[in-house]
């Protein structure tokens, strides 16, 4: 299908996040947001949207909508979360010409950075069932167990009788029953919790 037909959606907008000039990685592992300068310089709102087989990250400004930055993720490296945090990601935001920088980006609420991950995430799975139907099918397949009978195979059914308390003989043809009885009448608490032992721990969360 031609560009120009695709339809643009929207898959996530958050209302803020911050811009952080980042030095050069220390190891070939990834960044460490520990490293990173703690004062932003821009903080706007987010925005990714996807046409076709492409996610698009746009970083705008609050008021006006100005474009500060736009990342095309066409593969694994557009975006990168850093090795010490789940708040705080690294962008390659690209211009017009084709040239790219990396920057950071940081979000002051876990479930902002949450709900950015997922977004890219849904929408890179989804490209991928597109991409490999048959593998799609096959794995479903798979995983279904053929419950039905071969040529030749029967099923026995075993119908055991037990006694009533009057001595007389019945049939088992239904599934016996627990009856609980509650002397204070109504329905029965619930069962108390089991006891365990809490440790509790001081942890420090960026």
């Amino acid at each position: 299908m031609d560009d120009d037909f695709e339809v643009e959606r929207t898959l996530c907008q958050l209302p803020c996040v911050h811009v952080l000039r980042i030095p050069t990685r220390k190891t070939a592992d990834g960044h460490r947001a520990a490293d990173w300068p703690q004062d932003p310089i821009w903080t706007g709102k987010l925005k990714i949207t996807a046409k076709g087989k492409l996610a698009t990250i746009t970083l705008l400004s609050s008021d006006k909508n100005t474009v500060f930055g736009v990342c095309p993720v066409t593969d694994d490296a557009a975006v990168e979360r850093t090795l010490d945090s789940g708040r705080y990601f690294v962008l390659r935001i690209q211009n017009d010409q084709g040239k790219h920088a990396f920057i950071g980006i940081a979000f002051n609420e876990r479930n902002d950075a949450f709900e950015f991950n997922v977004a890219l995430q849904e929408f890179k799975t989804q490209i991928e069932r597109e991409e490999n139907p048959e593998q799609q099918t096959s794995l479903i397949s798979s995983n279904l167990r053929d419950l039905s009978l071969k040529d030749g195979e029967k099923i026995k059914i075993n119908i055991t009788k037990k006694k009533k308390d009057d001595g007389e003989t019945t049939n088992n043809n239904t599934p016996n029953l627990v009856k609980i009885k509650n002397t204070n009448g109504g329905l029965l608490a619930p069962p108390p919790p089991v006891n365990t032992t809490t440790t509790t721990t001081t942890t420090t969360t960026t």
